[in-house]
């Protein structure tokens, strides 16, 4: 009690705080033995005896103490920080942010990986329903659920990005390995018409712009494109994959046109880049802004401004 409390009261002083509520009470060293009468329903734990000891011994006679804590530093970690410049990034290219279900069918969620896999997919004993049983191994199928979404509704100019987790099984393992994907669909035209100007439509030299401001912001160099003809969801002629370093981290390209046709889009061009292996090939890690030569001065100006004026008089 006084380890709660905060107290130092003896055996007998609680004994008497007892006796003041009528509490009977049978002492066996250093343990108490209460009989809590019928009338106080209320108690039921020795959190509630504590709680009628502070009530009557008073609470002005419990000594203050400051709690002992270990100061923590704020901020987020690397790896938040890393995963938030690449969201900023995507933003400022003109992007909007998309949160699908990690949930899909058995053939969303194993097309579009990175790497080619024998393992059986994450599937749940007891689906909610046939559209949601297997936990993705991509992102770009939940996005072109979303461009298919847009395009119903004759919205055929999309331009979407998420950042999530992919589930990728692993063999003699029961959890999948759930490293940060982040990924992009973009349909329609990038710019719309205006009065002095055609609109610009999206095409496979775009999006690796976009790809390479990307990786560029994030401080990776050495990144190569290396065209692709084997992903089967993919078009064979405008598909790469994307190397840092010489490590595979990612792919881009226009998405198969039968493929699209199952997801009833438009033409759609398509990236993803693993951010978990990308975190891991940074070398720059601090940037330096040398301080300027010439620093800004301000200054606060008050003018006050008289107007004169003169009237001509003539005699006669």
């Amino acid at each position: 009690m006084n380890h709660v409390l905060g107290t130092a009261l003896t055996t007998a002083e609680i004994v008497k705080l007892f006796d003041r509520l009528q509490f009977k009470t049978n002492v066996a060293g250093d343990e108490l033995e209460v009989l809590v009468p019928a009338r106080r329903w209320d108690i039921s734990l020795p959190a509630d005896l504590y709680e009628e000891i502070a009530r009557i011994y008073g609470y002005d006679n419990i000594p203050e103490t400051l709690p002992t804590t270990q100061d923590t530093l704020g901020g987020l970690n690397p790896s938040q920080t890393f995963i938030r410049s690449a969201r900023r990034v995507m933003e400022g290219l003109g992007l909007n942010q998309a949160i699908s279900y990690s949930l899909l069918t058995e053939q969303q969620a194993t097309q579009f990986t990175l790497a080619a896999t024998d393992q059986t997919p994450v599937k749940l004993d007891y689906p909610m329903s046939s559209e949601h049983t297997t936990a993705r191994m991509n992102l770009i199928s939940g996005l072109l659920l979303d461009v298919a979404y847009n395009v119903a509704r004759k919205n055929t100019d999309v331009a979407l990005y998420e950042q999530g987790r992919a589930f990728l099984p692993v063999a003699g393992q029961e959890r999948p390995n759930e490293p940060e994907y982040l990924a992009a669909a973009i349909t329609g035209n990038l710019t719309p018409a205006t009065w002095q100007s055609k609109p610009v439509a999206v095409d496979f030299f775009s999006v690796k712009g976009m790809v390479e401001q990307l990786l560029s912001n994030l401080k990776l160099t050495d990144v190569k494109f290396v065209a692709n003809q084997t992903r089967a969801d993919m078009h064979p002629g405008r598909t790469a994959d994307i190397y840092v370093a010489d490590q595979l981290v990612g792919f881009i390209g226009q998405v198969h046109p039968l493929t699209a046709k199952e997801y009833k889009i438009n033409e759609t061009y398509v990236f993803q880049l693993d951010l978990s292996q990308l975190m891991t090939l940074v070398n720059d890690t601090n940037y330096y802004t040398p301080i300027s030569k010439y620093p800004s001065v301000t200054r606060d100006m008050a003018l006050l401004l008289i107007r004169q004026s003169r009237m001509r008089t003539s005699w006669p």
